[in-house]
């Protein structure tokens, strides 16, 4: 420990701490030494999939953030690089869609209950967002069709790439054409006309003007099952052109 200077150490533990934050956890917990080190590859690469989980990893972060830059340790404040966003059927805690053929009461139950957690969804995630925007690279965020994400205004500043499974609409709507009368996708979906204090989806000219992913380089969107978009390839591409100035590799899969 005294042969070696801290630069170092970080440098040795950001070559091995490439998990979820298991191998710093440990090798904080050797010395004291250590423990502020490898504070920030704790939450070098996250993985959350309910909005529960959301919730607490905000706390977690936050409150490590806040120690950090009480006790000046400004080198080693917590910084998440690397973000996975899982809604998926049996893995989230949305609640489930009944299905097209489902009696009226469960159906308005099933709106009451998903409107309670698209609420809850856009809070947390807004929150994420803002702590984690400094330092984040990666962004990964996969969804099912039978589970819509409501729309979450966010500026990444250092955002290098992108990948959507599925879907583009929780970061990007067309004005005037929420979805709310469209054939396809799940009917009445509550965040399709409204946004929980995420305010109304901007027009173009806001959305260049503002540049929410300013440096992303590599946009990656698989839309798998094949269903029907609510929201045409062929509207939205040339949106992500704007919204993206330095964007070199675009990949679309099963579009």
């Amino acid at each position: 420990l005294d042969v070696l200077p801290g630069d170092v150490w970080r440098i040795i533990f950001g070559t091995i701490c490439i998990d979820t934050g298991y191998t710093a956890a440990c090798i904080s917990r050797s010395c004291k030494a250590f423990k502020a080190i490898c504070v920030p590859f704790q939450y070098r690469i996250v993985s959350l999939s309910k909005v529960r989980l959301i919730e607490n990893f905000i706390d977690s972060f936050d409150s490590a953030l806040s120690a950090a830059t009480a006790r000046g340790e400004i080198a080693d404040l917590p910084r998440v690089q690397f973000l996975l966003l899982r809604f998926l059927p049996r893995a989230t805690d949305v609640p489930p869609w009944p299905g097209r053929e489902a009696a009226e009461t469960d159906f308005h139950d099933w709106q009451q209950a998903k409107s309670a957690w698209n609420g809850r969804f856009v809070r947390s995630v807004t929150r994420l967002f803002a702590l984690v925007a400094p330092r984040l690279e990666v962004l990964t965020v996969l969804q099912s069709p039978i589970i819509p994400l409501p729309f979450v205004p966010c500026t990444l500043p250092a955002l290098r790439e992108l990948a959507l499974l599925e879907d583009d609409r929780m970061f990007l709507r067309l004005a005037n054409d929420y979805g709310a009368n469209s054939k396809v996708g799940i009917p009445d979906e509550p965040s399709n006309t409204y946004f929980y204090g995420a305010g109304v989806p901007p027009d173009l000219d806001s959305w260049a003007e503002a540049r929410p992913f300013p440096v992303l380089e590599t946009l990656h969107i698989v839309y798998g099952t094949g269903m029907s978009k609510i929201q045409p390839w062929s509207a939205t591409i040339p949106i992500w052109a704007t919204l993206v100035p330095r964007l070199k590799h675009l990949r679309i899969d099963n579009a």
